[in-house]
């Protein structure tokens, strides 16, 4: 039999657990506050410890600290309904054995408390080993906002993450902030003084994605009039975000592969290779087990990528955190445009839960920000929400996408793609950010058009409305075309 610590100041939880720990032959110590928790501790010892974060007077972060000092040996877990990744951080790094995310279910508490059972039996040495490493949390705050199960078991995983150097894969769906989990495993690691580049390689054509990935000497190509770094270099020490990496063409996919074997590159016509220093993270909206399996993608690549994966949740599969979320933009938006943030009447919230949420929480963020600037009331309701687009269920007669859909999309893609151009250099692309985005969309097109007519050049023209000519020369089809050579 083991005594387990019940430190809630919720009774309900308290007499859920103890029955629990009562019918599995254990005994059940509860405490309503952290001072309670620590009197119960000196006095009797318990084997394993479950802390709330939020309670009266001392709360479950401070107990835990304190705890460290006085049972230093103790597997103590920590349990919050108000989790963020700086809360999962503050728990790991002061050396609690786990971190939940309530609601908890039965099965999940008892797979835990079995694994703390089994390390308060273990040898001191083990039993420090396995809990984390006791460091200073930083104050920085991230733009991750989330209570739901999900959302809490990322920020553990990436409080876990943030010390190490090892590649991590995070993928989710377009909008869903992945860039943001990217981000939050920089400012919390160790590297965190360093710099952290984004790299979006779904902006950046891709005759110049090389040269923007490794840098380039003077003479490299025509137009390199001076020696240029890229970002690896440019990251130093830091992080490194590769966003978007499925869309790396496949030359640049093995050149990639050599650099997370050999942590060196060479820059464009250099032949001196450099020293990679900075960690390597990388995020994608496409499946690329698919995109192996299909051909576009390397197998060995993914494999070194995916050492580490995180798994971001598209919005329609945690509405439970929409009213977090809604109150968090709006208090943004309000404060940017300094008036006082709206609340959301009933009828918003059940207008925002049913849509579908296919831009996820960057569409939501964009959907409050228009509606705070069009209904300046001090309530929102459903009618003041400015949808971009009728809601549709998936498989509705209209969920097929109709033209202004697309179009819709397209331009929310292409203003994102100018987003990355700037904000990753824009004393580099602010004059030729217009010319790299037309003639990367006009290539894409193209092609797609062709691809679409079994490379009927004919047949592709009539489709976009081009003379012939003038489609071979946009696909570097035409010899010539100076480009040409590069296809």
């Amino acid at each position: 039999m083991a005594s387990v610590l019940i430190a809630d100041d919720e009774p309900a939880i308290c007499r859920v657990f103890s029955t629990m720990l009562e019918r599995a032959g254990h005994r059940a110590l509860v405490a309503a506050d952290g001072n309670q928790a620590l009197e119960l501790v000196s006095r009797e010892a318990p084997d394993v410890a479950f802390l709330d974060v939020r309670m009266p007077g001392l709360g479950g972060l401070e107990a835990l600290a304190r705890l460290r000092e006085l049972a230093p040996n103790l597997p103590v877990v920590v349990m919050t309904a108000y989790g963020t990744v700086e809360t999962a951080l503050a728990a790991i790094r002061n050396g609690a054995f786990d971190y939940l995310g309530k609601p908890i279910e039965l099965e999940r508490l008892r797979a835990v408390l079995d694994r703390a059972l089994r390390a308060a039996q273990a040898s001191p040495a083990d039993a420090s080993a396995a809990q984390g490493d006791a460091a200073d949390d930083e104050t920085a705050k991230l733009d991750l906002v989330g209570q739901g199960p999900a959302m809490q078991q990322l920020f553990k995983l990436m409080a876990l993450l943030t010390d190490n150097d090892m590649p991590v894969l995070i993928h989710g769906e377009s909008g869903v902030g992945k860039e943001l989990v990217a981000r939050g495993l920089h400012r919390h690691g160790r590297r965190r003084e360093q710099p952290f580049v984004a790299v979006n390689c779904a902006a950046i054509p891709a005759e110049l994605l090389e040269s923007e990935l490794f840098g380039h000497v003077r003479g490299a190509f025509t137009g390199a009039v001076e020696a240029r770094s890229g970002k690896l270099a440019a990251a130093g020490a830091g992080t490194l975000l590769l966003d978007e990496v499925g869309e790396l063409p496949p030359p640049l996919q093995v050149k990639l592969l050599r650099v997370l074997q050999e942590r060196c590159f060479e820059p464009v016509g250099e032949h001196r290779p450099q020293r990679l220093q900075a960690r390597l993270l990388a995020a994608t909206n496409r499946d690329l087990p698919r995109e192996v399996t299909a051909g576009r993608f390397r197998e060995d690549l993914y494999h070194r990528l995916n050492t580490i994966s995180l798994h971001i949740p598209p919005l329609r599969q945690r509405l439970e955190d929409l009213p977090l979320l809604a109150r968090h933009f709006l208090a943004r938006a309000a404060a940017e445009l300094e008036r006082p943030a709206p609340t959301l009447a009933p009828d918003a919230l059940d207008a925002l839960r049913r849509h579908h949420w296919p831009g996820n929480v960057r569409e939501l963020e964009h959907l409050l920000r228009r509606s705070l600037l069009l209904s300046p009331t001090p309530i929102l309701t459903a009618v003041d929400l400015a949808f971009a687009q009728p809601e549709q269920a998936p498989g509705d007669s209209g969920d097929a996408a109709t033209p202004d859909a697309s179009l819709t999309a397209l331009a929310q893609s292409t203003a994102a793609a100018l987003d990355a151009l700037l904000l990753a250099a824009p004393s580099q692309h602010g004059g030729s950010a217009y010319s790299m985005l037309v003639e990367h969309v006009e290539r894409t097109l193209v092609h797609e058009a062709l691809r679409r007519c079994d490379n009927n050049q004919v047949a592709a023209s009539r489709l976009l409305g081009l003379h012939r000519s003038t489609l071979r020369k946009k696909a570097g089809l035409d010899r010539t075309d100076p480009t040409a050579a590069n296809e």
